[in-house]
């Protein structure tokens, strides 16, 4: 009761203040040449956090997210602003005709802006001002993987199982690159100077067989008698060799993974399946996704409604999912938020997004600020600003970069048990062939080099003969002249 006289008194006064010099700005009190505003939130990682630095005061008490954005928008607007927690800990419903939380707040006149994850709902709307969403939002489910992966059974081995760790376009690219390489090497055995003068040139001369004999030997790490001698045909096999050793390492890891596969598939893969799984399931009390079941006129959301085991707040609701048989629905923002930075990447967001909203500045209705806060937005957002705030407080830092369990496959968190399609493309092989198609390069420069070294050794070996022979030939001439006289 005392904050909350007090915030009521802290936004009188303020609006008294300002009339009584006869100064106001988008509805709000001019101090020290600046308008000022109320602003109530609420504590919520990574929107607002605060801080454990005994010496802070004022709003540097608080970082995060709204934070951030809140200091973006006063410099925008040249306006100042004073953070307030709301008092009861809720975001906003109505509870016997009342509405409490933030919105509540703002109806009250006891802060000017409620800046939180607020979702814009119809029923808000009617007693509130929404500004332009700054972020988007949809209702999905966090839940660990031993809650969706632990008993049941699922996808079982095919005939083309042995395929399953790679792609088709990686095994069609492997294939081409076995031929190509095959032949190129036939022909450097075939046309290079320095094969044909080995003792036994005509055992180990290669021929196309030959060839393709030794690049399936070192594709399977077996031994071969062909033994290549010029400098450019022993480094298109030692890049082959590589290669090789890549894509065997790639395929045999791509099975282990693959063998995780069976027998598993997830008991959930979207939100309408949470009523019939037998999972016990819910949502943070009196918030917007609780309003989303309890207003629905969808059977299956009328049915998961009567059966919602309610949370205080997302983190609650989270930590109970990762510790217990629950699956923890809400808005996907924080439950991702949540999932990206779990030490043993050991929660997963189950289903795409349902029931698509936004989050929103919440402001009194007909206040003068919508407008001028909507301005401010949209220019954050044509800047990139909104982005960036993304990235820093919900990207930044993560340990689990995969986590999504929906209709269509499993893509797990990195870290964990690997479900679903696993298989290797060519974005994660690509490499290799890059590297191969620079050997390739390498050993051609070798050929045409040894091409030409051979030629002028030849060119040279020709003039030498012809002056021996000339000297021959004068010794003959002296020789008959001395016989002869």
């Amino acid at each position: 009761m005392v904050r909350k006289a007090y915030s009521v008194v802290l936004v009188v006064a303020l609006s008294l203040i300002g009339l009584a010099v006869g100064q106001t700005k988008y509805g709000l009190p001019v101090i020290d040449g600046k308008p000022h505003a109320v602003v109530t939130t609420i504590l919520e990682k990574p929107y607002l956090v605060e801080s454990t630095n005994a010496g802070a005061k004022g709003n540097d008490r608080y970082f995060g997210y709204i934070k951030d954005l809140l200091d973006a928008i006063a410099k925008d607007m040249t306006i100042t602003y004073e953070i307030i927690l709301v008092k009861d800990g809720k975001y906003g419903s109505q509870e016997n005709g009342q509405w409490v939380g933030m919105v509540g707040e703002i109806t009250r006149d006891e802060a000017n802006i409620a800046a939180a994850a607020l979702t814009i709902t119809h029923e808000r709307e009617k007693v509130i001002d929404f500004t332009t969403p700054y972020m988007q939002t949809g209702i999905v489910v966090g839940m660990s993987k031993k809650t969706n992966f632990g008993s049941e059974t699922g996808s079982k081995a095919t005939m083309a199982f042995f395929l399953s760790p790679l792609k088709y376009g990686v095994w069609i690219a492997v294939i081409i690159a076995f031929v190509v390489v095959g032949v190129i090497l036939a022909l450097y055995m075939h046309f290079n100077p320095y094969e044909t003068k080995q003792e036994a040139t005509k055992y180990d001369r290669f021929a196309i067989n030959k060839s393709l004999w030794l690049m399936l030997s070192s594709l399977f790490l077996q031994g071969s008698t062909i033994r290549p001698a010029a400098i450019s045909v022993r480094i298109l096999v030692a890049f082959w060799w590589f290669f090789s050793l890549v894509f065997l390492v790639t395929y045999i890891s791509g099975m282990v993974r693959s063998a995780a596969t069976l027998n598993t598939k997830p008991r959930v893969s979207s939100v309408e399946e949470l009523a019939s799984s037998g999972i016990n399931f819910g949502t943070v009390d009196k918030g917007s996704t609780y309003s989303f079941f309890r207003n629905s006129t969808t059977e299956t959301y009328k049915k998961m409604f009567k059966n919602l085991q309610v949370a205080k707040t997302v983190t609650g609701g989270m930590n109970r999912a990762l510790n217990e048989s629950y699956a923890f629905i809400g808005e996907e923002p924080m439950i991702e938020y949540t999932t990206r930075r779990n030490p043993e990447c050991d929660l997963v967001i189950v289903g795409r997004p349902v029931n698509s909203r936004g989050y929103g500045f919440a402001v009194a209705k007909n206040s003068q600020l919508r407008s001028r806060l909507d301005i401010a937005l949209l220019r954050m957002q044509g800047e990139g600003k909104l982005h960036a705030l993304n990235r820093k407080w919900f990207v930044s830092g993560e340990s689990c970069k995969r986590f999504r369990v929906n209709d269509e496959q499993y893509i797990p968190a990195s870290g964990g048990k690997m479900y679903g399609d696993t298989s290797v493309g060519l974005d994660e092989f690509g490499g290799a062939l890059l590297v191969l198609i620079i050997g390739i390069i390498i050993s051609l420069i070798a050929f045409i080099i040894e091409i030409c070294i051979h030629k002028k050794k030849n060119s040279n070996k020709g003039k030498a003969d012809e002056n021996d022979a000339g000297e021959a030939e004068e010794m003959k001439l002296k020789t008959d002249e001395e016989a002869q006289a």
